[in-house]
């Protein structure tokens, strides 16, 4: 996985070991600012919100680097 890759999907790393790294990318939605802003709307917001909710999810990917210096990914729901 190329450094533009990384730097492109703001991929944070969680923990590592000596080959593998469990990295997340993503964010959820902020539901503080969901919620004012639904109350302020009188509940018009709350639709773009359940729409926001099922698409910006937080995903988890883990790499694991074997002794040829072979990056795999295995992806987790």
């Amino acid at each position: 996985m190329e450094f533009a890759t990384v730097a492109r999907l703001q991929i944070r790393v969680e923990s590592h070991s000596d080959t593998t790294a469990p990295v997340a990318h993503g964010s959820k939605p902020n539901r503080i600012l969901h919620l004012i802003l639904t109350l302020v709307t009188c509940g018009f917001r709350g639709i773009n919100w359940i729409a926001i909710a099922f698409i910006q999810k937080e995903r988890r990917v883990a790499l694991t680097v074997n002794e040829y210096a072979q990056v795999t990914m295995q992806t987790h729901s």
